[in-house]
């Protein structure tokens, strides 16, 4: 995040997973295995909850100016085992231009 942050020229973008509990931490790891293993993508099967989205954000001094958690990227059957808030986009900013854009 630091260095993302350091050479961004503006916002920064991110999409990821939010992990829920042992039920959400089971299906994120069936879908990185799926999507992912065939191509040698190394999976470490480590999602974080909100709140450690929340912490390392500002620790990195990185605010979150919105973010998207119904992104509907599965159809119907599949968005009912699939979507169920475990995805998000953010757009995150640093503190210090929040706070020259609020001045």
């Amino acid at each position: 995040m630091q260095e993302m942050k350091r050479v961004a020229r503006g916002s920064l973008v991110i999409k990821d997973h939010l992990r829920h509990g042992l039920p959400s931490e089971l299906i994120l790891r069936a879908m990185d295995w799926v999507g992912n293993s065939r191509h040698g993508v190394r999976l470490p099967f480590s999602y974080w909850s909100e709140a450690e989205w929340r912490e390392t954000w500002d620790r990195c001094g990185i605010r979150p100016v919105s973010i998207l958690r119904q992104i509907h990227l599965y159809p119907l059957p599949l968005s009912l085992i699939f979507e169920r808030d475990l995805h998000f986009i953010a757009v995150l900013e640093p503190t210090a231009m929040l706070t020259a854009v609020g001045k």
